[in-house]
């Protein structure tokens, strides 16, 4: 259920106008390699099939590229490749890292 809240807080943040979203003192690329890479671990944690992780990668990936393209309508924000790549990757590192934890930790 939180991996679930993490994809609806992502598009929340990326669908709310510039001015709207909060912001850290973070670079806006390490703020996406972050929420991704968590949001990618506690699939990775919730869903343990190969196949099933494989899939929410690709639907993930091509979420965060629509959701920067998106951004085009919305006031404030401005699309940018780099960033649906900072997701990308982050999402890449948390769905490995969780798959690693998973299969060094302990069997149910």
């Amino acid at each position: 259920m939180l991996a679930w809240a993490c994809v609806l807080v992502i598009l929340a943040l990326s669908l709310a106008p510039g001015d709207a979203r909060p912001h850290t003192i973070l670079p806006g690329k390490l703020e996406h390699f972050i929420a991704y890479a968590g949001t990618g671990f506690l699939f990775s944690i919730a869903y343990r099939c190969l196949r099933t992780r494989a899939q929410i990668w690709g639907a993930l990936v091509i979420a965060s590229v629509v959701l920067e393209a998106i951004q085009s309508f919305i006031p404030g924000r401005s699309p940018d490749l780099l960033d649906a790549l900072a997701s990308s990757m982050g999402l890449t590192v948390g769905l490995t890292f969780g798959a690693v934890l998973t299969r060094l930790g302990p069997r149910a």
